[in-house]
């Protein structure tokens, strides 16, 4: 079990540069007739009858594969996060905002909310919490005093972002989360619950009773609603979401703090 496995011909084929997904399509068949003729018993005239019925399973997978690693190694040469294996081990630290962040910030955060565009800008938001001045959206939504906060690896790569910022009605008594969302990549390793266990402890910090957000009913954020169950965010409102998307509506979710 613990022996280490070289590279077929077709697998050392792939990782080629100017090897094509045919090429490697057509070997790794050539191996696998190769192979399994010798096993299959009975006459020699039936074997190549039998393996054609197992051609047609074995093109399916092999093509998926093909395509599965050929998008991978385009990832990486575009300098692209690859989905982490769920095995290994995520190490992180939760960093406000900078200007060195800020772009893998955006990158990230637009990719988490991309199901938005155009209605959703998050970008300008994270930019005006760096300004003194703010920018159109920050200031026609009323929101005050945002900060916000980036999960980053070792290597300095935005994995989430998360933020807090005050409404005009209930400054007094609630925060808001603001721009919670974590990368494609780095899903499923607990960044998106680090995160807003953060903005939950900045929020008593500051001395809100309450933290608050509003989130929609999108299939793209069915992952994000079980993470806000867990932590204590209930739904106390819903109505229609600006986003003329049908049947689209916003939920308002709320913590009590103290």
């Amino acid at each position: 079990m613990g022996e280490k496995i070289s590279l077929t011909h077709s697998e050392s084929l792939l990782h080629e540069e100017r090897t094509s997904v045919t090429a490697w399509f057509q070997e790794v068949l050539r191996e696998t007739h190769a192979r399994v003729r010798d096993c299959v018993p009975g006459p020699a005239e039936y074997k190549d009858v039998a393996l054609v019925v197992a051609a047609g399973t074995l093109a399916a997978g092999v093509a998926c594969r093909a395509l599965m690693l050929r998008g991978a190694t385009v990832l990486e040469q575009r300098g692209l996060s690859a989905p982490i294996a769920a095995s290994s081990r995520l190490e992180y630290s939760i960093v406000p905002l900078s200007r060195e962040n800020l772009a893998g910030a955006i990158q990230t955060v637009n990719e988490s909310f991309r199901h938005g565009w155009p209605y959703l800008r998050p970008g300008r938001d994270l930019r005006a919490s760096l300004e003194a001045t703010g920018c159109p959206r920050t200031v026609a939504s009323g929101e005050l005093n945002a900060k916000y906060w980036v999960a980053v690896d070792k290597q300095n790569r935005v994995l989430g972002t998360t933020g807090i910022y005050e409404m005009a009605e209930d400054a007094a008594e609630a925060g808001w989360v603001g721009w919670l969302g974590v990368g494609n990549a780095y899903r499923g390793h607990g960044v998106g619950r680090a995160l807003i266990n953060h903005t939950i402890e900045a929020a008593r910090a500051e001395g809100k009773d309450f933290l608050r957000l509003y989130t929609s009913n999108h299939r793209a954020e069915v992952a994000a609603q079980s993470l806000y169950d867990s932590v204590g965010l209930k739904i106390y409102r819903t109505e229609p979401h600006f986003i003329p998307f049908s049947g689209l509506k916003i939920h308002y979710r709320e913590l009590k703090l103290h």
